[in-house]
């Protein structure tokens, strides 16, 4: 019981002798790391590098040895050479005598925790680098004003070393103004953002000093309040620019919400929002954007700005190489333009002098393995001079783009593998009921035909001596219209049977459809059916001209069928490019009765039919579909209830057949 246990858990499991071989290799260290349980067993962990061997028998030595190992982590290796990061729980194995036997070790994959805390203590780093670099104070205090953070520029201005104001109440305030510090510390505790509030404070040296300060509130991981973070300005002298320091503190809460968002989502377009609303308005931009990468082009996702006068929030496109953006993608590093009028990649300069556009900044978006997945754009007024900490808001916001990307990827690889598994089995299954029906087919057909034959015969003789209206007459032609649907049903099981591949051949598919429409011409008229022709002039493929024809008549009869009181059949043609492939698609469109919705996923089981016996046998769409599917192509059927059915078949365009290019930017796009 206990063994079954080991090999179906979905964590890797592994068992150690006192000497630290394996002797137990779960099915799921099999699969996380590419060994097979005979290349595993009677040898030291395959899976632990050289560099952690030694690290990794010390934890099992003194498992052995009745201590247990809980949360040890350490890289293991792949059999393809990839490392991963784990964490590893063990615990001593005693045989019947109660001896030390081994050692029972339980891995689990902590390699996504690890990127994340990686990506967490990246931001982390720029927010510190932020606050250590501002060149105005920042200061940081519990909810009783307890110091807990005090950067190099609060030591210049105020005199006090972050080592001597660390852990005390702010040193800065006198005792005389002890309560105007508390009563604003408690409107910040209510949630409110105090801004630009003139105080008077004192240095170390006793000196007096004038303040502007603006202090908010900083999020605990719980929801309560972790504190206060306030940025100080000398306004004795009237130096400090009331609008950096504003930007300042709106940097530092952007840094601080997207480390929260990118460790707690993973819906990448949340980050895209937030990333282009805080660059739009932390950096005071004209205009932000991000664009991702949709094959050899660029592609709007969403943006903020004076665009939205000349674009739809999606869809607009650019190739690389082209405009501003496109440069920025073909460069592969950040690209800063200080006079886009100036520059020959700027397409509409009566426009930016219009919207007070004159500078370009692009920053790439790129995963850890340095892979480009789109552009972040900033435009700015004429002149606009990005300073150093600009960069560092731009840089967070665009790696925190690119880390959820990546996450959410990870996270829905496996989601993606499993939907790719069940289509491949209901196709399997498919085909495999098709092939035993086929099989069956055969035989069934040929024993029912050879008696239905002969009572066909003597049916027409009845029918051809008997007078007409008379009951053996009637009797006879009974008998021949049965045996002609008899035959109508063996010839499709038949062609079921045979199941006999394409022979392939460039042949004309709109003249395959005007060749197949041309024996149905007087029902048409007979039925009220008009009939429209919209077909794309490059129509060549390869296929099996006499089988795609064959399905062609099927698709018409079935639409003629579906409109008993006359209507429209449609048919087109047109070429297009998917999944990084060239098709040609023809629909079959009718103005019938649909196909209800219960019934549209059995309309190509075989034998499956809703029309009358004497209409229908149930395997022609059957037999169409294994045609088309032979030719690598794809045949589906959508259908509105009494709004009648439109049948899809997309084969593969002949190679050398060409796509029209999908259309760039027009000169009416700006850079």
């Amino acid at each position: 019981m206990l063994h079954e246990l080991i090999r179906s858990a979905p964590l890797p499991i592994m068992y150690l002798d006192r000497e630290g071989r394996v002797a137990l290799w779960n099915p799921a260290a099999e699969d996380t790391f590419g060994w097979a349980a005979e290349e595993a067993l009677g040898r030291t962990p395959p899976d632990v590098p050289e560099d952690s061997l030694e690290r990794f028998l010390q934890g099992i030595q003194e498992t052995v040895t009745d201590r247990p190992m809980h949360g040890l982590e350490i890289p293991l290796q792949r059999n393809d050479g990839s490392r991963i990061h784990t964490r590893i729980s063990s615990a001593p194995v005693t045989d019947a005598a109660g001896n030390p036997a081994g050692v029972l070790a339980i891995l689990e994959d902590i390699t996504e925790r690890k990127r994340t805390e990686e990506a967490l203590r990246r931001t982390t780093e720029s927010l510190e680098t932020l606050i250590e670099s501002s060149p105005l104070p920042i200061v940081q205090t519990d909810m009783e004003g307890i110091v807990y953070l005090w950067n190099p520029a609060a030591e210049r201005l105020l005199g006090w070393t972050a080592a001597e104001a660390v852990g005390r109440l702010l040193p800065y305030v006198p005792e005389e103004k002890m309560h105007e510090f508390r009563e604003n510390l408690r409107k910040v505790g209510e949630g409110r953002v105090l801004r630009g509030v003139e105080v008077e404070r004192r240095k170390k040296d006793g000196s007096p000093i004038l303040l502007r300060v603006s202090t908010s509130l900083l999020p605990g991981g719980s929801g309560e309040p972790a504190g206060t973070i306030a940025i100080l300005e000398d306004f004795t002298d009237r130096r400090r620019v009331e609008a950096e320091r504003e930007a300042l503190i709106d940097r530092l809460k952007t840094l601080q919400q997207l480390t929260h968002i990118i460790g707690t989502s993973l819906e990448p377009d949340r980050v895209l929002e937030f990333a282009v609303d805080s660059a739009f308005n932390s950096l005071s931009l004209r205009d932000a954007a991000v664009f991702l990468v949709d094959g050899d082009e660029l592609v709007l996702q969403t943006e903020k700005g004076v665009y939205q006068d000349l674009r739809k929030k999606r869809g607009m496109r650019y190739r690389f190489g082209q405009g501003m953006i496109g440069r920025t993608a073909q460069a592969g590093e950040t690209v800063y333009v200080p006079d886009v009028l100036s520059d020959p990649s700027w397409v509409r300069r009566d426009w930016a002098k219009e919207q007070g556009v004159g500078t370009f900044l692009g920053v790439p978006l790129k995963t850890r393995a340095g892979k480009l997945i789109g552009i972040l754009s900033c435009l700015a007024e004429p002149g606009r001079r990005f300073s150093q900490d600009d960069l560092y808001v731009i840089t967070a916001l665009a790696e925190g783009v690119a880390i959820a990307f990546e996450n959410a990827e990870a996270h829905t690889g496996l989601a993606d593998a499993l939907e790719r598994l069940k289509k491949n089995h209901a196709v399997m299954v498919r085909m495999e009921k098709l092939s035993s029906l086929g099989t069956m087919a055969a035989g069934v057909a040929h024993e029912i035909l050879n008696p239905a034959n002969i009572i066909g015969l003597y049916a027409q003789r009845m029918l051809a001596e008997s007078a007409e209206g008379s009951p053996e007459w009637k009797t006879a032609e009974v008998f021949v219209r049965n045996v002609q649907r008899i035959a109508r049903i063996c010839d499709d099981m038949r062609r079921l049977s045979r199941d006999e591949p394409p022979q392939f051949e460039p042949f004309d598919l709109n003249e395959a459809i005007q060749k197949s429409i041309r024996p149905l011409e007087s029902e048409l008229r007979l039925g009220s059916v008009g009939l429209t022709l919209n077909l794309d002039s490059e129509g060549v493929v390869d296929g099996d001209r006499y089988q795609i024809q064959q399905v062609l008549l099927n698709l018409f009869k079935n639409a003629l069928d579906a409109m008993p009181k006359g209507g429209a059949l449609t048919v087109s043609t047109r070429t297009l490019a998917e999944d990084g492939k060239a098709w040609m698609e023809l629909r079959v469109e009718d103005t019938g009765t649909g196909i209800p919705p219960d019934i549209l996923p059995r309309i190509f089981d075989p034998f499956f039919t809703t029309k009358s016996e004497d209409k229908g046998t149930g395997l022609g769409l059957s037999v169409s579909h294994g045609i088309v599917d032979a030719h690598g192509g794809k045949i589906w059927a959508e259908s509105e209830a009494e709004r009648g059915t439109a049948f899809i078949i997309r084969l593969p365009l002949r190679k050398e057949e060409h796509l029209p290019s999908p259309a760039g930017p027009s000169s009416e796009t700006p850079g």
